[in-house]
């Protein structure tokens, strides 16, 4: 969002260019029949009321926020429209080729094209301006944009999300790491080349929808989800709702190298297109083994999963290696971490807030006088200290936040018990209370005396991510190579594999069997 320019206010039409994909193409729904054999009348009227208006709210987004050098775009689209197959342009991994290189059709035995873009003209005004000479077989006669859209203005696409950072750091002192921080990557022409009307709903969040996407990848079909901005859920769209997308994006981006962060393929305002994950989340996982009576993983399983818990955040502390991080989660939670071929992913960083550093020093990192978020059971103990008026709190780096949470999520995996749950739940005042007075959610005893490595191992790796002092808290790139280093001598080998098979779940498992809830987010204050 921080780099993109001013715009001409036109409404982008996502109209089809062949009789065929006109029926398939929701952008334009107020144009086209969406009739498809096969599928109930109902169900197709809820798979159009759930998606047309979200991707005409984001088409309408991204143009609003595009440059607005617009006989330049209109020859951009026209190159992209009339380009013919060159298949020595495909890249070779399938990933790659969706988020970077655009070519995502399959060539077709009636077209030169490969590609298959859904744009074809711009409405103004109600006047149509032609991007191509294609002919389409309905005339544009609406327009598939909102009623009653957001306004749109220049605080929008100039360079504005260091506003949001006001209340976080102090501006006169502080300034950010790095350019990059502010910045965003979109690929937007290849984003909307992508047959959105095969988005399958998935489920929603307290921000966004997950939908199932279906592309097809150099002759092969892949499987990826489409996030974006929850339109109906009675908050009002704005630019801070872009702005979250831009940071999810950005970090997915930037830590694309890593084995414990899933991979990202597409971004476009408040679109985001990433790994496929049916298989669910570590909260997923919990809730599964508490319905069973406990998981039956063996402890050095345990292990293998609080690696994956603690490396993730490893990795998002050391974006391009360094050993300053740049950028902390403030989300860290069961919910976070998606289980994708044997390992825990952690993900969502809609939350994650860019780390500012000292204008005199570039090197010292600036520091929190408060937590950013709700404060409930499994946030940070500095959290809880400013949120009481603790005497002794003192302002804390942002990072060690996250290591801290890390804990609550090893905790877990070790007991499959939520944090101060037993011998008594608490409830979140009572919770502060305990943790300020360095008093730790309890170990079952049979985990707390055992004598097996992979149970010490993480009870070690607790004491670092609940040291009391944030700045004597080990990192977790540091605690990450402890827990390594104790796998290795464990299995005995240089490489240990860290992949877990999880325990099957019921597949009846219903949402509301869960007592998250209950133990965690205060229900019994």
């Amino acid at each position: 969002m921080t780099t993109q320019n001013s715009a001409q206010h036109k409404h982008l039409c996502h109209t089809a260019i062949s009789k065929e994909e006109a029926m398939r193409d929701d952008h334009c729904h107020n144009h086209i029949d969406h009739r498809q054999p096969g599928l109930p009348s109902r169900r197709r009227a809820n798979h159009l009321l759930i998606i047309a208006p979200l991707l005409a709210l984001q088409f309408y987004v991204a143009r609003q926020i595009a440059n607005n050098n617009h006989g330049r775009h209109i020859a951009e689209f026209e190159d992209v429209i009339n380009q013919p197959t060159n298949t020595n342009h495909w890249a070779e991994d399938a990933k790659s080729s969706l988020l970077r290189s655009g070519r995502h059709g399959e060539e077709s035995s009636e077209s030169k094209y490969s590609q298959k873009p859904r744009v074809v003209a711009i409405v103004d005004d109600g006047k149509v301006l032609p991007l191509t000479d294609v002919i389409t077989p309905y005339n544009l006669t609406n327009i598939s944009i909102p009623e009653d859209p957001p306004i749109i203005n220049s605080t929008w696409y100039e360079p504005n999300a260091a506003k949001y950072l006001e209340g976080i750091y102090d501006l006169q002192s502080c300034q950010p790491m790095h350019e990059w921080q502010l910045q965003s990557y979109p690929n937007c022409n290849s984003f909307h080349e992508l047959d959105l009307t095969k988005l399958r709903y998935i489920t929603s969040g307290t921000r966004r929808s997950a939908f199932e996407l279906r592309e097809v990848v150099n002759g092969h079909e892949n499987q990826f989800v489409y996030k974006s901005v929850m339109y109906n859920n009675g908050k009002a769209f704005n630019e801070k709702r872009v702005e979250v997308q831009r940071v999810d994006a950005l970090v997915l981006e930037k830590t694309h190298s890593s084995k414990f962060i899933p991979d990202i393929h597409g971004y476009c305002s408040i679109g985001i297109l990433m790994d496929f994950t049916p298989e669910g989340s570590l909260y997923d996982y919990i809730k599964g083994a508490r319905l069973a009576g406990g998981s039956t993983l063996p402890p050095v399983d345990r292990l293998r999963i609080a690696i994956h818990i603690v490396a993730g955040v490893a990795d998002l502390h050391s974006i391009d290696g360094s050993s300053i991080p740049s950028f902390y989660h403030d989300d860290i939670d069961w919910h976070q971490y998606l289980y994708v071929d044997g390992i825990f992913m952690l993900n969502d960083f809609n939350y994650a807030k860019p780390i500012y550093v000292k204008k005199e020093k570039n090197t010292e990192i600036c520091r929190l006088t408060r937590g950013h978020m709700g404060t409930w059971k499994n946030r940070a103990l500095e959290e809880f200290q400013a949120k009481t008026n603790y005497t002794d709190f003192t302002p804390f780096r942002p990072d060690t936040i996250d290591v801290w949470m890390m804990g609550n999520q090893i905790y877990t995996v070790m007991s499959d018990l939520w944090p101060y749950e037993k011998p008594l739940n608490l409830n979140r005042t009572e919770t502060w209370k305990k943790a300020i007075n360095g008093e730790r959610t309890e170990l079952p005893k049979h985990i707390k005396n055992s004598h097996d490595p992979s149970y010490r191992a993480m009870i070690k790796a607790l004491d670092m991510c609940w040291t009391y002092r944030w700045d004597r808290r080990p990192s977790a790139r540091f605690i990450t190579d402890y827990l390594m280093g104790k796998l290795r001598m464990i299995t005995g080998e240089e490489n240990p594999d860290l992949r877990v098979l999880l325990p099957e779940r019921d597949p009846d498992q219903k949402n509301t069997e869960s007592d998250y809830e209950y133990y965690n987010d205060g229900a019994n204050d």
